[in-house]
């Protein structure tokens, strides 16, 4: 980052290793050193929002979203990060709200996740266990949102449909030692 003043990237890299030594005011006033020089760096914009929530600065996070979807109205990023900081504060339906416009804009299952989140959130997890029910039924290589789903059931007691998911990720992906305990659980308590 020294040798290349001026430059936005260096500095989000080193906001990274900020991040992850768990130095959060050292990552934020890098990251808004960055935002000085590239106001439009998605990438820094994102971390900062994080790293806002993870401080409990929800409303900060709450501006930032709003200024990526300004910049990028047709990119998801700005809205997940609304529903993420509306997440944290326990703000289920505006959560949901963003996390469904992240979704329309780019369908996945991480946003679906979010969904589930929010939607439990206001005692609606069946919910948001169909809507992930039916994305891993058209998305069957989508191994993360099946774990995700499988885990939800099994906090649920769905045991069946949770170890037929669980089945289906051990044939995916053979051997997975979390995978072959849930479920061993599963097959336990049914």
């Amino acid at each position: 980052a020294e040798r290349q003043p001026g430059q936005a990237a260096p500095l989000v890299k080193v906001a990274t290793v900020q991040i992850v030594a768990k130095d959060f005011t050292g990552a934020r006033k890098t990251l808004q050193d960055a935002l000085r020089i590239q106001p439009d760096f998605l990438e820094a914009q994102l971390m900062l929002g994080g790293v806002e929530i993870q401080g409990g600065q929800f409303d900060e996070a709450h501006k930032l979203a709003k200024q990526v979807q300004q910049q990028k109205p047709d990119h998801a990023a700005g809205y997940s990060l609304e529903g993420d900081a509306a997440l944290a504060r326990k703000d289920y339906p505006a959560a949901l709200a963003a996390f469904e416009r992240a979704h329309r804009l780019a369908p996945s299952g991480a946003t679906l996740i979010r969904q589930h989140q929010a939607l439990s959130g206001t005692g609606r997890a069946d919910e948001g266990e169909k809507r992930l029910a039916a994305w891993v039924a058209s998305h069957p290589q989508d191994k993360g949102a099946r774990l995700y789903l499988a885990e939800s059931l099994i906090g649920r007691a769905q045991y069946k449909t949770a170890a037929e998911h669980y089945l289906t990720l051990n044939q995916q992906t053979p051997g997975n030692v979390m995978v072959l305990n849930n479920l061993a659980w599963a097959h336990l308590q049914l």
